[in-house]
């Protein structure tokens, strides 16, 4: 497992576990500051360490996602990490009638400057992230073991679903392109793997949206396929432990980790600056570049300290629809959502979430909250 935390950037000087009560869960919403702007959350457990990375216009990122955030907790002690990892886009080319736009898998577009993917599910995309952070810690004693229980969001889906295509389906026609399909899939699959003689299980919870588009015009035709993941969460731990930390620490930090509102809004605006300087200029790669640059100047300066100043989380998020669960207001506003499955949970003092299903665990201190209605 050594080799699995030092991969995920995790091994390094912890801080020191809070003491909890008896039976009780806690964790902290940990701001993530980059260049003094908060851009996203991270509900850190108790005793664990958080580091985390941002990509901006470079290699890593594309058109879709001109700015990702990857960030990583964990504990040495407990043998446990997880990860959150925003947004994914990739392009799908169908068919072409014209030569130069022809579907070359993980290259870079040159019309649309996104990477070249052909589609997946979310399940098929899991198994790929899975197997890739394994592959790449050197572990090659890895077999698929489960999918964990997604009921709860299928009976959301048809929602999820709506609201997607109502965003999408308006202006297609405008530019002459028919919109031929929506979908959304979901999907927590577990691997196990072994290491140092030890059976570990590595759990990757994705959703991933896509529509097809075709055009038709003036001899041209096109068929595309867009998707995109707006974020992943990976667990990995021992086996043994693994059910308990799947459905306490687990399901709490996907809960309550996110970027925020404008986070979101500014990639968009560096989404549509970028496409412009692009779309303007007929040699892509270099107004790619050149826009990149602008954009990482703007982010370096005003437009991170002004559009991140005042950090809100109430978009929309797919972990919205996964779990039964209720929204808490901390003392400063703050809002939590905790699974509908902890029937007691607290805000203490030194700022930590407590949650239990003891009412013998409260901490002391601690103000005991009640659902919002």
């Amino acid at each position: 497992m050594k080799r699995m935390l030092a991969l995920l950037l995790i091994l390094c000087l912890l801080l020191p576990a809070a003491a909890l009560a008896d039976g009780a869960k806690g964790f902290t919403l940990t701001p993530i500051v980059w260049d003094t702007a908060t851009i996203a959350q991270c509900a850190l457990p108790s005793g664990y360490e958080i580091k985390f990375r941002v990509d901006c216009c470079n290699e890593n990122t594309c058109m879709g996602y001109p700015l990702r955030v990857l960030l990583m907790v964990g504990s040495a002690e407990d043998d446990v990490a997880m990860a959150y990892y925003c947004g994914d886009q990739f392009l799908d080319r169908v068919s072409s009638s014209t030569s130069v736009l022809q579907m070359r898998p993980g290259e870079l577009d040159t019309e649309t400057m996104i990477y070249m993917l052909n589609y997946m599910d979310a399940a098929t995309y899991c198994d790929l992230q899975i197997l890739t952070w394994l592959t790449s810690a050197g572990i090659t004693d890895y077999a698929y073991w489960k999918d964990e229980d997604m009921s709860f969001y299928q009976r959301k889906l048809d929602q999820r679903l709506r609201e997607f295509n109502e965003t999408i389906a308006p202006g297609f026609a405008s530019y002459g392109m028919k919109l031929d399909w929506v979908d959304i899939t979901a999907a927590q699959r577990v691997f196990t793997y072994m290491d140092n003689g030890k059976e570990y299980c590595m759990c990757v919870m994705a959703e991933l949206r896509a529509y097809q588009y075709s055009l038709n015009a003036f001899g041209f035709q096109a068929t595309n396929i867009l998707w995109d993941v707006p974020g992943y969460y990976l667990l990995t731990c021992p086996k043994d432990i693994y059910q308990e930390v799947h459905d306490t620490l687990f399901m709490t930090f996907t809960e309550n980790t996110v970027v925020n509102d404008q986070y979101l809004a500014l990639v968009d605006e560096l989404n549509y600056s970028i496409r412009d300087t692009v779309i303007s200029n007929m040699n892509m790669t270099v107004a790619a570049s050149s826009a990149y640059m602008q954009a990482m100047t703007a982010l370096t300066f005003s437009m991170v300290e002004s559009s991140l100043s005042q950090p809100t989380y109430s978009s929309d998020r797919f972990t919205d629809y996964l779990f039964d669960q209720n929204d808490y207001t901390l003392s400063d506003g703050t809002s939590v959502k905790i699974s509908t499955g902890y029937d007691y949970v607290y805000e203490g003092s030194n700022g930590v979430v407590y949650y239990s299903n003891s009412a013998f665990a409260e901490p002391g201190g601690a103000t005991r909250l009640y659902p919002n209605r």
